[in-house]
């Protein structure tokens, strides 16, 4: 259920006069332009955000989220962000310089912000450019008054009886999890194609009813007719989903998945789709999909556009946890994509799926969606 709220919360970017964590300051004085890499503290001309620092304090304002946990605990920082201006104006390389004094929370949000910063001039040396070391700090506090006035609204909104539409998606009988496995388990690649090659991802659309029942199924996307089918028998003998609600009554719903298919040469690959014990996030289903709600940003761009849809990413979770491999499953436009594939690149260390008590990789994909209503 996705609810729009409104914190009037201030992001504040605080200037640091004399501060000896600065990267050019250590660069003075060393006397040094360059570190090992080849990469400058100190250049004839220094980058600059177009626009000036202003604009750039304007810019990072009007970009940073507040990390709800964080907001929540009442806790506050100041990040110092180290990062690459390239030579063609891009960032690139961005780090925390203070990560053990800062909560992740400030530490992902403030680095979200740097990576996404727009084009700068670049730094230049002897008439060439050049890339170039730099850093910002970005303070990440809440005044108590500020914090009352969020109480206060927060409430106003939930003791409101408006016009806000609240929809409640429909829902697996066992979750997110069991229709994974439901598909995995029963998708069978048809034999008459083991020695094709042939592999990619069906889309299909179905409804599901008020009652939960499954029909009017669509190959959206096709692969080859012979494996079109088997996306449609599955779908179809799905167990009754829980229906889709508006406002507290269940209501008709369409429905866009992607299936995959893929002969894997069993023998030799070593990442699995399913195994005995699925990878886990911090916090389980509800916990992912939080920290997803949470974390995705709506582009300006699409908003104004009107675009809206459900992206599908695909990542393979290792067995040390960590996220990799991630790739678009299904899209809808360039900017929900971007936007979902990073921030499914961000997301924290799993618990690794386990196949006979051994930990291993295992592909996993989660829909992400963007709705404008």
């Amino acid at each position: 259920m996705n609810v729009w709220y409104t914190f009037p919360i201030n992001f504040v970017i605080q200037e640091v006069e004399n501060d000896t964590t600065s990267v050019n300051n250590i660069a003075l004085s060393n006397n040094a332009k360059k570190d090992e890499n080849g990469i400058y503290f100190l250049c004839d001309k220094m980058p600059q955000f177009k626009g000036g620092v202003t604009e750039l304090k304007n810019h990072i304002v009007s970009e940073l989220r507040y990390p709800y946990d964080a907001e929540e605990l009442g806790l506050s920082a100041l990040v110092s962000v180290k990062f690459i201006v390239n030579r063609k104006g891009g960032i690139d390389s961005v780090c925390v310089m203070n990560s053990e004094d800062v909560h992740i929370l400030f530490e992902r949000e403030a680095k979200r912000v740097v990576l996404d910063l727009p084009e700068w001039i670049p730094g230049e040396q002897n008439g060439e450019k050049v890339d170039v070391w730099s850093s910002i700090p970005i303070g990440f506090f809440i005044k108590a008054s500020e914090k009352d006035e969020t109480k206060a609204l927060n409430n106003q909104i939930q003791n409101s009886k408006s016009n806000v539409k609240i929809r409640k998606d429909p829902e697996f009988p066992s979750g997110i999890m069991g229709l994974y496995k439901y598909i995995s388990n029963y998708t069978i690649y048809p034999s008459k194609l083991q020695k094709s090659g042939i592999k990619g991802n069906v889309d299909v659309k179905f409804n599901i009813s008020k009652t939960g029942k499954v029909d009017s199924v669509i190959i959206e996307k096709s692969l080859h007719p012979l494996i079109d089918k088997e996306p449609f028998r599955l779908i179809k003998t799905m167990p009754k989903w829980k229906a889709a609600e508006l406002n507290g009554e269940k209501i008709n719903t369409w429905l866009t998945l992607p299936i995959h298919f893929e002969q894997i040469d069993i023998e030799n690959d070593t990442t699995c789709f399913y195994v005995e014990k699925m990878p886990e996030f911090p916090g389980g289903e509800l916990g992912l999909r939080n920290y997803i709600s949470r974390r995705v940003k709506y582009p300006d761009a699409a908003r104004e556009l009107g675009i809206e849809g459900r992206v599908f990413v695909r990542f393979v979770v290792t067995s040390n946890g960590k996220v990799s491999n991630v790739t678009l499953a299904r899209g809808v436009h360039n900017l929900l994509d971007e936007e979902a594939i990073f921030v499914v690149k961000n997301l924290p260390n799993w618990k690794p799926g386990e196949q006979k008590g051994e930990k291993v990789n295992v592909w996993y994909i989660i829909p992400i969606n963007f709705s404008l209503k």
